[in-house]
């Protein structure tokens, strides 16, 4: 096969912008014509001097506007003339489609957007009631028992008068977090935690400290030290790939820190979000201590973003006032939507998705393994982000910024920090964010690429 080699010097832009150009002009004036094969990506970028990462990156961002067709590895091909744009610009900086955004955390989409269509229909079955009303303080009997069975599947027995429907677990996380202190009131976290608890304690006037942690998530003794120390109210966790490091805590950590709550009068704000992608779960800390822990899971990063259901379990003494909480916070999730989510779960056609979700997680989860092997990856084949320690010729906030100028948008570890302490030269990367596997592959393909060049080099780009 001819290698095509368009002529770039004359294009404005970084190197994969200036490619994804010249592929929608050669496809306009016929140089490259429906089902015409492209160059594999190395021969090009040989041909091309430039690099093998902007090539991939041209090619995902000419896949993704429906020019062309393929995966990485099985060859790429023009699309059919009917799916060709009139015009488009890689080369604007404005353009939000020549950004790929590893940084927002979404389950990959399999298809569940056509399974929701579907099932609209039935979420609709109470017809104008659904619009013309709030939802009641907690949740319906449909909505509070399709939560009871979701939080079932993690162990956890709650009839379903327990149960409070939330918009989310940021916003359940926020419920306990008012429910179990006070302003002033000390909590703990991870070193690296969730951004969005930082968000919600400055808010509502809480201390927060983080604590030492290590491949398995908070480290016990910082925990029991800290309590020797100060007046701790509460302890934040995300014990099941936790964000951003990715780790999975293992059950002998999670006995260790419910034993400090339960002898430390500790409360445990426990975000299990991710918990759903694991095959077969963990213990939760609700499981382990029930009269401590405020529990809360969700189908945001499992099943559909768009849904922001999640069902909170507060210890027992605190339920009414969590459900008084939740309804002064926003008069309780829109009906609508809560029912729609209990109609997925309730007629079996989560599991199917959920099923679905795990075996394309896992294709992702491995093709980053394979990118990223000579690197320190933490990734694991149930997670939809994974956490890379860059290079020691590397600073994060350069790489990322580097990244960003090779059309690829990620957060990094000082995103993430609370306190003082140096946050690690480590990047987090949302796996399930791109629209196809083969996006993804390119996309890391290029992050893979920028690792080994030298960042002294990238500043004079």
């Amino acid at each position: 096969m001819t290698i095509w080699t368009p002529e770039l010097k004359t294009r404005e832009g970084h190197p994969y912008q200036q490619l994804g150009a010249a592929i929608i002009d050669a496809i306009n004036v016929g140089d490259l014509k429906p089902g015409e094969r492209l160059p594999p990506q190395r021969d090009l970028a040989y041909a091309l001097k430039i690099s093998v990462g902007a090539v991939g990156r041209a090619y995902a961002l000419a896949r993704a506007r429906g020019l062309l067709v393929g995966e990485v590895g099985r060859g790429t091909y023009v699309a059919g003339r009917n799916n060709r744009p009139s015009s488009d610009d890689f080369s604007s900086p404005g353009h939000q489609d020549t950004v790929v955004n590893l940084r927002r955390n979404l389950p990959p989409d399999i298809g569940q957007g056509t399974v929701l269509k579907e099932l609209a229909q039935y979420a609709l079955e109470d017809g104008e009631n659904l619009f013309l009303d709030y939802n009641p303080s907690g949740g319906t009997l449909l909505q509070r028992s399709a939560g009871a069975q979701w939080l079932s599947r993690f162990g956890i027995v709650a009839p379903p008068d327990d149960v409070v429907v939330c918009a989310g677990v940021h916003q359940a996380m926020t419920i306990a977090l008012l429910t179990a202190t006070k302003p002033g009131d000390l909590i703990v976290c991870d070193h690296l935690t969730y951004m969005g608890i930082k968000q919600i304690a400055v808010m509502h006037q809480r201390r927060l400290e983080g604590l030492p942690m290590d491949a398995h998530g908070m480290i016990p003794e910082a925990l029991d030290d800290i309590c020797a120390r100060k007046n701790v109210a509460a302890v934040f966790l995300v014990p099941t790939f936790q964000n951003p490091t990715a780790s999975l805590m293992p059950a002998e950590r999670r006995n260790a820190i419910a034993k400090i709550a339960e002898t430390k009068d500790l409360f445990l704000l426990e975000d299990d979000v991710y918990a759903a992608l694991l095959p077969a779960p963990l213990p939760t800390f609700q499981s382990l201590v029930p009269e401590r822990v405020f529990y809360a899971s969700g189908s945001s990063k499992s099943l559909a973003p768009g849904l922001r259901t999640a069902f909170l379990k507060a210890p027992a003494q605190f339920t009414e006032r969590a459900k008084a909480i939740q309804h002064n916070l926003n008069l309780g999730q829109a009906p609508l939507i809560a029912n729609l989510t209990a109609q997925f779960i309730s007629s079996g056609a989560m599991e199917q998705v959920l099923a679905a979700q795990r075996k394309e997680v896992a294709k992702r989860a491995a093709a980053a393994k394979e990118l990223f092997s000579d690197y320190v990856l933490t990734c694991h084949e149930s997670a939809i982000h994974a956490w890379l320690t860059l290079p020691e010729s590397w600073r994060a906030h350069e790489f990322s910024q580097a990244a960003l100028d090779h059309g690829i948008s990620l957060t990094i570890a000082e995103d993430y920090a609370v306190g003082r302490q140096p946050a690690p030269q480590a990047v987090r990367l949302a796996l399930g964010a791109p629209k196809t596997l083969g996006d993804l592959r390119a996309a890391l393909l290029s992050l893979k690429e920028l690792l080994e060049e030298n960042p002294l080099e990238q500043t004079q780009v």
